[in-house]
């Protein structure tokens, strides 16, 4: 994967999360906005097609706040190019 790719996939990341951390969500509560956002299937950059957990959001909110949007770039793989199994 290049780094346009996984830029994308931040941002995409991003777009989902924002109302939550702009404040800017409609729903009674974070919970519901998760909920219905999470209710739809995307079509993500990268292969990240179909339906995102709440617990998925949640984990990306945590990432953001913890690194910003950095945070939200997939990372490689630490074992890529090893065997892992026999």
């Amino acid at each position: 994967m290049n780094d346009e790719t996984k830029n994308k996939i931040a941002i995409f990341k991003f777009s989902l999360i924002a109302p939550v951390i702009n404040k800017t969500f409609t729903q009674n509560s974070v919970k519901e906005y998760l909920e219905e956002t999470c209710a739809k299937t995307y079509d993500a950059p990268g292969n990240l097609k179909g339906v995102y957990a709440p617990e998925t959001l949640k984990d990306w909110l945590y990432h953001y706040r913890r690194e910003g949007l950095d945070g939200l770039i997939p990372k490689n793989r630490s074992d890529k190019g090893t065997i892992r199994a026999l």
